[in-house]
Parts: structure tokens; sequence; C-alpha cells
């Protein structure tokens, strides 16, 4: 009796001791469930405010879903299982996530490009996706993938920082590029828009965008040159439009952008991260990496030599979709000189961001050949033991590099050429001030050493990196990088002084390496929570400094003497350097030579926080611009007319329009659109008139002829410039005489070069009266007449 009462009591007693134990294990379910939401807490909050941006500037959230879905399909899922199937040691689950992301991205448009090159469907390119998927699931081994295998979070205030890093630089983009270049529906058709006042080269991008969507391999706005040009983002922009069925001018003036500068911010962090070591140099890699730019400290001159986010970011599609992947690129050769063990097919992902990038910019690997070519050598004189690695991915380079210009970019005139500094010294705005002197070479020197120093004083913290982690072969990839950037834009030239986008392509490697210094820095100082107080008020209070003295300082207009010009020129660069230099010093002698608590606590540390403080204070001098320009309300632009005179018609845009729903893709327009509209050169034509090839989407046998340098096979003996006069005058007047002089010899002209389409803009000329007896009139609106070759 007495045993089965104890029995009873004791079954009784663990009734409740279960009932605790499962509700303690619930409690921790739910407790992890709330941990993991608040690790992914600002990723999802970034991307609502980058959606709610795009929203913001007349995009439909239906194209902002639709995109969103694309993205995640082709790029996100699939990069980042892909990243994970290489087995490379990680970080954090963001880095896998972000170089996923650009991997799968490259991946997506290398496919596209290889079967639109050999005639089969891009459509089928999507395949790679679910094959990686698939076997993700299928494959035991590989199911792991689905999970992170990061051994520890990355820290919550650097996810913070990232993300609230990727939405101010969304932002900006949005309020200068955005608001500057407005879009509006076209006139009888729903869902489908135009730029009425668009950037000069935003016509072009779309141009060669809808003529990668319709497979051709002419420039679609003078189809006498064979297409070769920096392609694959048009390759991205037409498959998204392929797929999702969002317009083109959606997709480039819109959606591609900021998620492309979302990811280029997150993966400067985690480039950062990969090289140091330290989510602190993850969070000012982010930051510094797209957000800093030159110090330009002059009243009225807004990044006149600017960095990643400069005004041209927005203009320059190629330029942005390249940047996120040839971060992804720096990161993986980081991983492959690090690591003692990878796998061989590392080095075939790292080709194929090789290849992409070069395909999207010229001006990435010949960067990167620069960048390895100094980690090498540092190498040997270290004796790295990574000799192998070189190696393998300077051939990479070297092989992607040459592949990509013979298939993609294209060999002609349009090359960067050496010039002594004299090209970009001509043409920026302290060219006045230099006058009669400029071509001593004493002088010229001196401009040079001036125009680099906006940027030296901007990374001058890099040179920590470099001093205090000289064995680090990484850290000398990414100076290789930056050293080069900075050298071909003072030293090259190129048409339109496009030199300066080999500046804008090392930017981030040099603000990633100034991070990484700035925080090698905190950690000599062995008070770290002060280092960082003092670290964060140094780059405020440099930023401060450049604001101010951009209120009061002038670039000089005119030459009035070496002395007078040089100071005006040099004093507010001086001012910033002398603040930094100051504050480091009272840093410095309170630190050693404080009493009480100052000199406990930070007595030892005085030299690297002196000097923490005064690299903030200079590096903070490189937020100037973005400050001062790009956070300040930009006005919307006059629906007239813009700065480069360029303007589509809401008439125009419904006749083209209409000629895309009524014509076959491989139809072919004839128009007497050539110059821009009030505009004059010294030639009195501004051939980069596109618009007309980026809205119907069709060849148009003659429109512009800028950016399509012909090769000697197309044109013989042509060496001009874009502003040059078409190079075949008789094709030219053939072109025009079937508008304005008709007859039947010109329908046959007509006939024999395939075009079954005329398109007439009355603003630029009065077509002939007989035009109606020999075309057949199909549309018309406004100034703007559509006929039909019989």
């Amino acid at each position: 009796m007495n045993l089965r009462r104890s029995a009873a009591l004791a079954d009784g007693g663990a009734e409740p001791a279960r009932q605790v134990a499962v509700a303690s294990a619930s409690n921790r379910s739910v407790s992890t469930f709330i941990r993991g939401c608040a690790r992914w807490l600002p990723l999802a909050l970034s991307v609502l405010a980058i959606a709610l941006i795009t929203a913001h500037f007349d995009t439909p959230w239906s194209a902002i879903g639709l995109y969103a879905v694309y993205v995640l399909l082709t790029a996100v899922i699939p990069g980042t299982l892909l990243w994970r199937m290489l087995r490379i040691r990680p970080h954090s689950a963001l880095e896998e996530i972000a170089a996923g992301s650009a991997l799968g991205l490259a991946v997506q448009v290398l496919l596209t490009f290889a079967l639109g090159r050999i005639g089969v469907s891009p459509r089928l390119a999507v395949l790679w996706c679910l094959i990686v998927v698939v076997a993700s699931i299928v494959v035991p081994g590989l199911r792991q993938n689905w999970r992170s295998q990061a051994p520890r979070p990355v820290s919550p205030w650097m996810s913070w920082i990232l993300a609230g890093t990727s939405v101010v630089a969304a932002w900006w983009v949005g309020n200068t590029g955005f608001r500057a270049n407005a879009i509006a529906p076209v006139p009888g058709f729903p869902g489908q828009y135009f730029a009425p006042n668009p950037y000069v080269d935003l016509p072009f991008h779309q141009a060669l965008s809808a003529a990668v969507l319709r497979s051709g391999d002419v420039f679609p706005y003078v189809t006498s040159v064979p297409l070769q040009y920096t392609m694959m983002v048009y390759e991205h922009i037409a498959d998204v439009t392929r797929w999702t069925g969002v317009d083109l001018t959606l997709v480039l003036l819109r959606l591609n952008t900021l998620p492309l500068v979302a990811l280029a911010v997150v993966l400067c962090g985690a480039l950062a991260y990969r090289v140091s070591r330290s989510s602190a140099a993850g969070a000012l890699g982010g930051a510094l990496g797209y957000l800093a730019a030159s110090a330009w400290l002059y009243r009225g001159v807004d990044a006149a030599f600017g960095g990643v986010q400069s005004p041209l970011t927005y203009l320059s599609p190629t330029q942005v979709f390249g940047e996120p992947i040839f971060l992804a690129l720096l990161l993986l050769m980081v991983v492959l000189l690090r690591e003692r063990r990878t796998s061989p097919w590392v080095y075939a992902a790292a080709a194929a961001l090789a290849f992409v990038a070069g395909g999207a910019k010229a001006t990435f690997l010949p960067l990167i050949l620069c960048g390895l070519a100094a980690a090498l050598v540092v190498g040997w004189i270290v004796r790295a033991k990574k000799t192998r690695a070189f190696v393998i991915l300077l051939a990479i380079s070297a092989v992607t590099f040459l592949a990509s210009l013979e298939l993609v970019d294209g060999t002609n005139s349009r090359g960067l050429k050496l010039s002594g500094g004299t090209d970009l010294l001509s043409r920026l705005a302290v060219a006045g001030a230099l006058g009669p002197i400029v071509d001593r070479p004493v002088v010229r020197a001196a401009a040079i050493l001036a125009v680099g120093a906006v940027w030296v004083l901007g990374v001058i913290a890099a040179l920590a990196a470099l001093v205090l982690r000289r064995r680090d072969v990484t850290v000398w990839l990414l100076a290789g990088v930056g050293v080069a950037g900075i050298g071909a834009a003072i030293f090259g030239s190129h048409p339109d002084l496009s030199q300066v986008y080999f500046l804008r392509s090392a930017s981030p490697a040099l603000f990633v390496l100034a991070a990484v210094g700035l925080a090698e820095l905190v950690k000599r100082t062995r008070v770290r929570p002060v280092a960082w107080v003092a670290l964060a008020a140094s780059l405020a209070a440099g930023l401060a400094t450049a604001l101010v003295i951009r209120d009061r300082a002038t670039m000089p207009t005119t030459f009035n003497g070496v002395t007078h010009t040089y100071v005006k020129l040099l004093w507010p660069y001086a001012a910033v350097v002398a603040v930094g230099l100051v504050a480091g010093a009272v840093i410095y002698v309170a630190a050693r030579y404080g009493r009480g608590r100052i000199r406990f606590m930070i007595g030892a540390a005085a030299l690297p926080l002196a000097a923490l403080v005064a690299f903030g204070v200079v590096q903070g001098s490189a937020f100037s611009g973005m400050a001062d320009y790009g956070l300040k309300p930009s006005p919307t632009p006059r629906v007239d007319e813009t700065a480069a005179g360029i303007m589509t018609p809401p008439d125009g845009a419904e006749a083209a329009r209409w000629l895309r729903e009524h014509s076959a893709t491989t139809d072919t327009v004839v128009t007497n659109m050539h110059c821009l509209p009030l505009t004059a050169t010294r030639h009195g034509c501004d051939p980069r008139n596109f618009w007309l090839a980026g809205l119907a989407e069709r060849n148009v046998l003659l429109e512009g002829w800028a950016y399509s340098t012909p090769s000697a096979k197309v044109a013989p003996g042509f060496t001009g410039s874009d502003l040059n006069p078409y190079w075949n005058q008789s094709f030219l007047k053939a072109n025009d005489a079937a508008i304005y002089d008709p007859s039947s010899a010109t329908v046959a002209w007509l006939r024999a070069h395939s075009a079954q389409w005329v398109f007439v803009d009355g603003t630029v000329g009065t077509a002939s009266p007989r035009l109606k007896s020999y075309l057949h009139l199909a549309f018309q609106r406004g100034e703007f007449s559509v006929y039909r070759v019989p």
C-alpha cells in the first residue's frame, strides 16, 4: 500500500516537472525564433525602404514586385546555394547572400550572353537555377546549403550600419538621378513609360537593351556597325523584361539601379570584414566604400572628380552593374589568397565573375591585374606561400580580359591612351586658374599632384593599413587597385574624359582599405570604446570642417600670379589637414601628459589614438560632396528641355510605341532624326539622338551615330570622335532624300536596305507632300508621322 502511494506521489510530482520542461523548451524555441527574426530585421527593413524609394519616383508596385521575384529566383537563391557549394569557409550569412547574389547574377548574365551568341534561346539560361535548386533538395550532401554554416552571425550593429548605408545610398541616387530624369506614361499605352527629359546617354542605354532583347547584332541606331560594347548590363535588363514583361524604360530608369547599389554597399562591408576579420571594419567598409568620395572643397563645384556615388552613378548603368561583380571578384580573390585549401571550382567562379566584370565595364580587369601585380611583388618580398594562387589568378584575369575585349567590348580606336595628365587637367575647372603656365612641366606636375591629393586626402587612412599590415598581401591587392585607378584617371586619355571611370571603379577598394586602416588603429589603442567614440567624433568633425570650408572657398577661374593662384587653390586642403593634425596633437597631449583618469585610461595609447583622430578628421572630409550635394533637395527638371538639349515629346513616344506594336522585331526604320535638338557644336550636329531606337525597340537604319566608332572595315580611314560628321555622307543624303525628296528611286533604295517603315519628325524638317504618293501613312500624332514602305 505504501509502495503504491509512493509511486503515485512520484508520478504526480513528475508531471509538473514534465510540464515545466515542455514550457521551458517552448520558451527557448520562441526566443530562438525572435532572435532569428531580429537578425534579419535590418535586411528586411532596408529592402522595404528601397522599394518605397523606388515607388516614390513614379514606379508601379506591380513592376517592383515582378522585378523582386525575378532577382530572387535567378540570382539570390540559386547564387547563394552555388556560393555555399564552393565550400568557402563562411564568415557570415550576410556575406554568403551578398557574394552569392553577385555570383548568381554573373552566371545568369553569362549564360544569357553565351546562348544568344550561338543562336539558342536565351530563356534556357534559367535552367542553371533549376539545376542548382533541385540538386540542393535531392542530393543529401547539398541539403545543408539551405542553412548558413557560418560559426556565428554578423554583429547586429554591423548589420544595422550596412542596412542604413544602403538606404542612404539608395535615397542619394533617387534624389539625384531619379528626380532629375522623370518618367511619364506613354499616352494610349497603359503600363508603358518614357523619359521626357532624360540625360543624353540614357536613351542610348535603352536602345542597346532593346537590341539585346530582340537578339540584334548591330548598333540599333546605325545598323552598318557591328554591335560590340560593354554589353552585360543590357543582357541583364533585357532578361528582366523577357521574363517579367515589365517595360524596358522602367527596368533601366528605375528598377535596375537601387538593388545593385545596395548590393555593392553590402559587398564593401563583406570585403572589409573578410580582409580585417573585424565587424567594425566591415561596418566602416560599407559606409566609406560607397558613400565617401574625393574631398572637393570649393563652393559651387559638386562632385567634380567624384567617386562611385557621383552624379554619374545613375547615369552609367554599366558602372552600376559592374561594381558589385567587381567587388565579389575581389572578395573571392581575398579568399583564394588567404585560405589554405580551396576547391578548383572557386577558380571557375572567379573566371565567371572576371569575364562578366570585364564585359560590364572595361575598367575593372586592368585594375585587377594591377592589384594582383602589386600583391605579387609584396608577396615575393615577404615570402608569402600563395605563389600558385597568384599565378592562376593572374592567368584568369589576363585571359578573361582578352576574351571580353574580343567577344564583348570590341577592339577599336576608343582605347585608353597616355596623356601625361594634360587631358584631365585641360577639362577640370582648375585649368582656367593655371592659365598660360599650364604647359610648364613643373606646373603641370604640381597640378597633377594637387588633383591626386583630392583623392589621397580622402584615403589617407589607407596608409595605416599598409603600414600596420604590410605583410598581408590582400591589403596590397586593394592598394594596387586604388593606385591604378588614380593613375589611369590622371595620366590616361579617353574620349569624353571617360578615363575617370577607372577611378570610380577603384574607389570602393580605396575606401575599404581606409576602413581596414582605421580599424587597425583602433586595435592598437587598447582602449577600443574610447577609440571608437574618438573616431566617430573625428569623422563628424572632418565632415563639418569640410562643409564650413565649402561655404567660403571658391576655385579661381583665371590665372592671377603663381602665389595668389596656388594659395587660393590649396588653402582648403591645408585647412583640413591642419584641423586633423591639431585634433591629433590635442588628443596626444591630453593622453600623454594628462592627469588622473584620462592618463590612466588612454595614456598608453596616446600615439595610435592621436593618429586615429587625425586620420578620422581627414577621412571625414571625403563625405562633404555627398552631404552638400546628394542629400539636399534636387529640383524637378523642366519638361521642355534640359541642359543637354534633348527632348522626347509625348507625341513622339506614342508614335514610337505604336510602331513597336505594329511591326516585326526584324523590321528596320528610316528617320530624319539624327542630331540632338536645341544644341549645336562646331560641326553643327550632336549625333546623340537614340530615343527612337530605344522606344520603338527596332533597328533604325541611321538615327544618331555617336558611341559606335566603326572598324576599319566599316569606315576605312575614319578616326574622328563621336561629334564628327557621319563617315558616309552619300548614305546620309540618300537616307534623308527618301523623306524630303521622295521618288521611285528612293523607294527602291529603301527596299534595297530592307527598310519597312519611315518615321518622320516634323520639328526636324518638313516631309515632302509627295511622300504620301510613294508610302502609306499608317499613323500620325502631332508632328510625328509613321509611313509604311509598300
